[in-house]
């Protein structure tokens, strides 16, 4: 069973890796969402939606990009670097419960 990201409108992937769980829920999410609309753009819903990627690796977040931010858009999915690996660092920026 994986999880359910259908009430989720801002989710943090520490870890991102390549984008490939992003993709699958992204994928997945704008299917649902179309059906839904009659084949309307899902985008345009009017319901908040941000997966950030974030990881360590210069090459993961390369692949993240290719794979989710340049597919879904920059409004929808984007990835940050975190050169340190440090996750403290990063969730300063962060307010408490403002992720999924």
């Amino acid at each position: 069973k994986t999880a359910d990201f259908g009430s989720a409108r801002n989710v943090l992937d520490f870890g991102c890796g390549q984008g490939k769980l992003a993709s699958l829920v992204l994928t997945n999410r704008a299917d649902r969402l179309s059906a839904a609309a009659g084949g309307e753009d899902p985008n345009k819903n009017g319901i908040p939606f941000h997966w950030k990627g974030i990881d360590q690796s210069p090459n993961m977040i390369k692949k993240f990009q290719e794979e989710c931010v340049d597919k879904f858009g920059k409004d929808i999915c984007d990835v940050e670097l975190i050169a340190n690996g440090d996750p403290r660092n990063l969730m300063r920026s962060y307010e408490a419960n403002s992720v999924d």
